[in-house]
C-alpha cells in the first residue's frame, strides 16, 4: 500500500458501553466515514488494503470517536442496544428480555409508546446539541434527503427479513429512522399515535 494510505490508517480501539476494551482493528479515514454513514463499524485490511464490515462476531456500533492517533468504538453485542450512539442507548427490548428468560407470555404493547417518547426525545436532543460521534448527529448533518434515503433503505432490509430475528432487528431499525425524519420533519411523535388513535 502507498505511504500516503499508511498514514492514513489508525487502531480502533472496541470498547464496551462500561468503558472495557473488548477488541481491537485498524480503521482509515474511508472506515470511519463509512462506519458513521452505515451506522455499522467498517475496518481496515492490511492484506488487501480493502476496508470492509467488521465480522468478528456480531456487534452494534453505540459510538465512535476520532481520538487523534487511535479511533475509539463504544460496542455492544448485536440486539442488546439501539441504532443510537452515546449516551442513553436503549436497553434490551422486552420480547428480548422475555426469550432470555424463557417465558413465553407476550409483553405488553402498553411498554412500547415510553420507549418511543424518550427515543424521540433523545434524537431531538441529537437535533439541537449535534455531538460528534452520534450517527444521528451525522444523519442530521447530511440533511432530510440523506434520512429519507436511509429510512426507505431499512424500509426494504425489513421486507427482505425472513427470519423472526432479522424481522425484530430491522424493524427496530426502520422505527429508529422514521423518528428521525419525524423530527427533520418537525413532526412530533405523539401526532402520530393520535392518527393511530383516531383508526382504532
Amino acid at each position: 500500500m502507498s505511504s500516503e494510505l499508511e498514514n492514513d490508517v489508525k487502531p480502533v480501539v472496541l470498547r464496551s458501553s462500561q468503558g472495557d476494551v473488548v477488541a481491537a482493528a485498524l480503521q482509515n479515514a474511508k472506515a470511519f466515514r463509512k462506519s458513521l454513514e452505515n451506522n455499522e463499524l467498517w475496518v481496515y485490511q492490511p492484506e488487501g488494503g480493502r476496508v470492509l464490515p467488521y465480522d468478528k462476531g456480531s456487534i452494534s456500533l453505540q459510538e465512535l470517536r476520532d481520538c487523534g492517533a487511535w479511533y475509539e468504538a463504544v460496542v455492544l453485542p448485536a440486539g442488546n442496544g439501539s441504532t443510537e450512539g452515546g449516551n442513553g442507548a436503549m436497553s434490551p427490548s422486552e420480547p428480548q428480555r422475555h426469550a432470555a428468560q424463557g417465558s413465553t407470555t407476550k409483553p405488553s404493547a402498553a411498554n412500547a409508546e415510553p420507549v418511543l417518547e424518550r427515543l424521540a426525545q433523545l434524537i431531538s436532543a441529537r437535533r439541537r446539541d449535534l455531538p460528534e460521534g452520534s450517527y444521528t448527529s451525522y444523519l442530521f448533518r447530511e440533511g432530510e434527503d440523506k434520512i429519507r434515503k436511509k429510512t426507505g433503505e431499512e424500509a426494504i432490509e425489513l421486507i427482505l427479513a425472513r427470519t423472526s430475528e432479522d424481522i425484530r432487528n430491522e424493524a427496530a431499525d426502520l422505527i429508529y429512522h422514521l423518528l428521525v425524519l419525524l423530527e427533520v420533519s418537525d413532526i412530533p411523535l405523539q401526532a402520530v399515535i393520535d392518527v393511530l388513535r383516531g383508526r382504532e
